[in-house]
């Protein structure tokens, strides 16, 4: 019985960390992908308003 419930303790445990360790994966996945967007944007700004402007 004192098995068991360690092995499930355990298992839970582990679970919880995989699920932790995939949210913070895909956090800094979105992050990365805004900060890209978000660089992007603000070349294609810069580009168009230099062009404008020369």
């Amino acid at each position: 019985v004192v098995v068991v419930v360690v092995v499930v303790v355990v298992v839970v445990v582990v679970v919880v960390v995989v699920v932790v360790v995939v949210v913070v994966v895909v956090v800094v996945v979105v992050v990365v992908v805004v900060v890209v967007v978000v660089v992007v944007v603000v070349v294609v700004v810069v580009v168009v308003v230099v062009v404008v402007v020369v």
